[in-house]
């Protein structure tokens, strides 16, 4: 079906005088109704902003017309259109729910590790100008057949084969930045080939099936109770080790205090060596000292008794007085 056109004229009419306004009144409504019979009977096309179109008489590419107002023959002509600017392919669980140009279902695949998995993804494409000529030749006739034959071909393929390159593992814990730029990677050339330009290509979502998300959720608990077995047994090494050193310190603090007390039962002694031996010194030296010695302890005696054959008294003592008889 063609598309009419939407071609406004805009008469200006100048401040001079009546005379021309009189006469381009006449002449833009003449080119109006010329403009809207071509639309009407076939004779015009009006390729949009976004479009380029590969025009073809008798079935035979005679030029590419790109944004704006053409001229066709009817019947011998066909416009043949393609987006110039990005259309997106999308695959997703319910195509409904989805605002692409094209939508599609998710695609199966399996990990490297025989995990099976569905993936969701977009593909951004477009066809240059320059390039139609090629794409009409050996694509298709628009872009329906474009995204047909090449976006949906390859893309579902390619992400198929790579899925199967890469563990389950890696998949399930995000790490999909590789993943997605070797896709990319892949779908740029094979495009290419085709004078498709890839835009960009995104992972939507992974998922993987109920059995092995149990599985995973399973292993990540038993991960973490060894983790705490192997934290609470690295505590009570440390604990042990703690005590160890503070047993340690303790004996290490009793011997150093033994050795402080040998010490000074050490020096004390020798002490008491040292004043022996210059008491005797002085006792040899002054014998006098002795008397002195034997006074002072008698501090508090006021009498004695002594033999008095061979003896000298130290000191004099007073007689008793003599007590009467009874």
């Amino acid at each position: 079906m063609q598309k009419k056109p939407n071609i406004r004229f805009v008469t200006q009419v100048p401040t001079g005088g009546g005379k021309m306004s009189r006469k381009l009144g006449p002449l833009a409504i003449i080119l109006l109704v010329v403009v809207i019979i071509l639309a009407s009977t076939g004779f015009a096309r009006v390729v949009d902003a976004g479009e380029a179109c590969a025009v073809t008489t008798f079935g035979e590419i005679t030029a590419i017309a790109g944004p704006g107002f053409h001229l066709r023959i009817p019947v011998a002509q066909q416009y043949n259109c393609y987006s110039t600017r990005g259309m997106v392919y999308e695959t997703s669980r319910d195509p409904t729910e989805s605002r692409a140009d094209f939508r599609d279902v998710f695609v199966d695949a399996q990990t490297s590790d025989g995990q099976p998995i569905t993936v969701t993804f977009s593909v951004r494409f477009y066809v240059p100008q320059e390039n139609i000529r090629d794409v009409y030749a050996k694509v298709g006739e628009n872009m329906n057949m474009v995204t047909e034959r090449v976006v949906k071909f390859h893309s579902r393929s390619v992400v198929r084969l790579t899925m199967q390159r890469y563990p389950a593992q890696q998949l399930y814990s995000g790490d999909v930045f590789n993943v997605e730029s070797d896709i990319a990677a892949r779908l740029q050339a094979l495009f290419a080939e085709k004078g498709v330009v890839l835009d960009s290509f995104a992972l939507r979502k992974i998922a993987f099936d109920d059995d092995y998300i149990a599985a995973i959720e399973q292993q990540q608990i038993a991960q973490e109770q060894i983790e705490t077995a192997r934290y609470q047994a690295q505590a009570a090494v440390y604990q042990a080790e703690k005590t160890v050193e503070l047993a340690k310190g303790e004996a290490q603090a009793e011997i150093e205090r033994a050795k402080g007390d040998a010490q000074a039962e050490i020096e004390r002694a020798r002490g008491d060596a040292q004043a022996i031996e210059e008491r005797g010194k002085a006792l040899d030296k002054y014998p006098q000292i002795l008397q002195l010695e034997f006074i002072k302890q008698l501090t508090g005696v006021s009498w004695g008794i002594l033999p008095s054959e061979g003896l000298t008294p130290l000191i004099a003592l007073p007689t008793p007085p003599a007590q009467p008889a009874p």
